[in-house]
């Protein structure tokens, strides 16, 4: 008996210290939630952005979207810091606003480390991060099934903001060959 009961206690032991290994840092955060088609998930993004008052950073799997477009060149042009990163794959799509970031003067990098740059996130001044599956696309608000969160906290932020930073380290500066009608 003695033994069955060792087991069982070490057992727990293991299973106690496995899942606080595992633990994700927490953060409190206050948040808002959209989901799509027709959710608000667009505004909110440019409401969000129109708002920045000192940095917007953002990664980008897939990026069409010409309101989010739009507000982030307003962004840009009233002096907050602004750069992007964007998937490869995005330079060969047909549909993409990635030209108007480049005509624009927008800080636009691409991460060609990675097989696919699946992140979507924008990160604004310490306390925003948005993220979710909504891809920047107008498809995304109009007629997939997305979600979108909003999330005010400076831990998040941080958080959010160290990884963009090991992503933005591998991205490449240079404009590449876009393969989109101007």
């Amino acid at each position: 008996m003695n033994k069955l009961c060792i087991s069982i206690l070490a057992a727990v032991l293991s299973t106690a210290a496995i899942q606080s290994a595992l633990a994700a840092e927490s953060y409190p955060a206050d948040v808002q939630v959209f989901f799509s088609p027709q959710g608000g998930a667009q505004k909110a993004v440019v409401e969000a952005v129109d708002h920045a008052q000192k940095q917007v950073l953002m990664q980008a799997y897939l990026f069409s979207n010409k309101a989010i477009t739009e507000a982030l060149i307003r962004a840009y042009k009233r002096g907050v810091d602004v750069r992007i990163i964007i998937d490869q794959k995005m330079l060969a799509k047909k549909r993409t606003t990635v030209p108007m970031l480049y005509e624009n003067s927008v800080p636009t990098y691409i991460d060609t480390t990675h097989r696919t740059a699946h992140d979507k996130i924008i990160i604004i001044d310490s306390d925003i991060v948005i993220t979710g599956s909504f891809n920047f696309v107008e498809a995304a608000e109009q007629s997939n099934g997305e979600n979108l969160l909003v999330l005010r906290s400076a831990g998040l932020n941080q958080a959010y903001r160290k990884n963009w930073e090991k992503h933005f380290g591998h991205s490449q500066t240079k404009t590449l060959e876009l393969k989109t009608k101007p």
